[in-house]
């Protein structure tokens, strides 16, 4: 499964997750070079502290980026979720999704309470 915009899961899935990054052309960004990290933060309430998530794999000339959810996200709420790459031969960094690029913030994911 592929996040760009929103989500919904719930507490205690198991599964990879994926993120793809877009240039400004929206064409995937090719993070060759880069080093990624992947944010998360609770929306509510009034986004605690930013977490790292682990990286199970990236795809670096297209900009993909593969989460297997492993219950650091499993409290309900709204996460918002952001891929940072900083390039190794200029230093410059890049955060996705870019809102002044993509008009969103972050990629959503929402964790509902699981029944079981």
């Amino acid at each position: 499964m592929i996040l760009n915009e929103e989500a919904t899961i719930k507490s205690h899935d198991r599964y990879e997750i994926q993120f793809q990054c877009f240039d400004d052309n929206n064409e995937p960004a090719d993070l060759t070079g880069a080093t990624v990290r992947l944010l998360s933060r609770p929306r509510y309430p009034g986004g605690s502290a930013t977490m790292e998530l682990s990286i199970k794999e990236i795809e670096y000339n297209i900009g993909i980026i593969t989460h297997m959810l492993d219950g650091s996200m499993d409290d309900p709420n709204t996460y918002e979720i952001e891929v940072e790459a900083t390039r190794a031969d200029t230093g410059e960094i890049t955060t996705y999704p870019n809102k002044q690029k993509s008009g969103k913030k972050y990629v959503l994911l929402k964790v509902n309470p699981d029944l079981g």
